[in-house]
């Protein structure tokens, strides 16, 4: 007797994960990019899932002794974001580049009472960079200087707002990046997101005979100030706040706005 239960409950399941795939697949797709390595050109691979990885192998250029490395991920779902570059020679006469960035959107909606009034509250994107490099040339030329890796973020949306930084020289850097949104339930907004690390070759390389550049940057979302008994959710999945599962018709209403 107990059979049409579960048939049913796993019915559910089924169309529960078909709609959230029917639902993402509307959202807006993301990008990856870094630098490839046989042409120095930048090269990319979209996403619309929500979450992406990319993991350079460490790469050799062939007539210099360069060993550069780069990275780039993201998880909208749970808001985490990842660049790495990194370029080491030993000698190098001409021109090498990497770099690892991830440029990322997400559909975000508010969740709470029927009828409340618009109230103002913070999405905020705290990021760690780190930057660091070295040049170990001396010679007749005196004594030449390279750049440290360099960590830029970029984070817009709300009311029409950005917020960015860009770090270089030697050092780790920890803050956040925040825009202002005023919603009542029911409402939408969108942020955007763009993280670079950058590793590059500035100058006259052909006196490069020994140096390190490297930047790395990860950074979350999190959302402060919300009214109690309020909750964000997103295209891709992303939640916060107080999310109450048991309200199946506002969960409806809310799938139904990214079909």
């Amino acid at each position: 007797m107990r059979r049409p239960s579960l048939i049913l409950a796993l019915a559910a399941i089924v169309l529960s994960l078909a709609f959230a795939s029917a639902a993402r697949a509307e959202c807006t797709p993301d990008t990856i990019t870094w630098i490839d390595d046989a042409t120095n050109t930048v090269s990319s691979q979209v996403t619309n899932t929500g979450a992406d990885t990319y993991i350079g192998a460490e790469f050799v250029i062939l007539g210099y002794i360069v060993r550069k490395s780069q990275e780039a991920s993201f998880d909208l779902r749970t808001g985490d974001f990842h660049a790495r570059a990194d370029m080491q020679v030993t000698y190098m006469a001409g021109g090498a580049f990497a770099h690892g960035r991830v440029r990322a959107h997400d559909t975000y909606t508010v969740l709470g009472p029927d009828g409340a009034a618009p109230a103002t509250f913070t999405a905020r994107l705290d990021y760690h960079a780190t930057c660091a490099g070295y040049y170990e040339y001396s010679g007749p030329y005196g004594n030449l200087s390279m750049p440290s890796g360099d960590a830029r973020v970029v984070f817009t949306g709300g009311d029409a707002q950005t917020d960015s930084t860009y770090h270089t020289g030697n050092g780790t850097y920890h803050d956040s990046l925040e825009v202002a949104v005023t919603r009542a339930p029911g409402g939408t907004f969108e942020l955007s997101f763009d993280v670079h690390a950058i590793a590059n070759g500035v100058g006259d390389h052909s006196l490069d005979y020994g140096s390190n550049r490297t930047a790395t940057i990860n950074a979350n979302l999190v959302f402060r100030d919300l009214p109690a008994g309020w909750s964000i959710v997103s295209c891709q999945g992303y939640q916060a706040g107080q999310i109450v599962p048991a309200r199946k018709s506002t969960w409806g209403r809310v799938k139904s706005m990214y079909r």
